[in-house]
Formats: C-alpha cells, structure tokens, sequence
C-alpha cells in the first residue's frame, strides 16, 4: 500500500527533476559561454 502516492507528490517530484535538469543545462551554457567568450577574446 506504500506503493501508491498521491499524484500532487508526483508532481512535485517532476517539477524538482525539471528544475534540476534545467540548472545543469544552465550551467553548461554559462561554461560554454565562458569559453567561447575567452576564445573570441584570445583571438582577437
């Protein structure tokens, strides 16, 4: 009977793995900008 949640807590647990996926994409977008802003720097 543990098994079963209510569905408003499986929600949640979405919105938090969303969140967290959409921090990391955040973060390896701002790295990626960080070297390609130091690269166009470097080379001009």
């Amino acid at each position: 009977m543990g098994e079963r949640r209510p569905s408003f807590i499986c929600k949640e647990d979405g919105m938090v793995r969303n969140a967290k996926f959409l921090l990391q994409a955040l973060d390896q977008f701002d790295h990626l900008s960080d070297v390609i802003g130091s690269q166009s720097i470097g080379s001009s």
